[in-house]
């Protein structure tokens, strides 16, 4: 199979990362660079220890598997008033993410 690029998400340590398509309620695992599964909300399990971010490269700061199930929850209810806090309280963009202008990285 196929090593997976990582972009921006291949700095350091991430061999290993969980992703969450919250759009496609699905779970991909990436083991040593490699596609190791694909699988529905209800069949993922959250380790506590792999990085993970959403489809978008943004940092999740669950950290048990009860939190990613709140989380979850949470973000089905979400609506457009209640999403900036949703973001704000689950979500980190600088993690894995920079932003560029006139030369520098912020």
């Amino acid at each position: 199979m196929a090593e997976v690029t990582l972009g921006d998400l291949g700095e350091g340590n991430c061999d290993d990362i969980d992703i969450l398509s919250m759009r496609d309620r699905i779970a991909v695992q990436i083991r040593g660079r490699k596609l190791s599964r694909l699988m529905r909300f209800d069949d993922y399990v959250y380790d506590g220890l792999t990085p993970i971010v959403n489809g978008r490269g943004f940092a999740v700061l669950a950290k048990t598997d009860d939190e990613i199930r709140e989380f979850i929850r949470e973000f089905d209810k979400a609506d457009e008033t209640t999403l900036p806090d949703l973001s704000v309280k689950w979500l980190r963009f600088d993690t894995y993410r920079q932003i560029y202008i006139s030369g520098m990285y912020i």
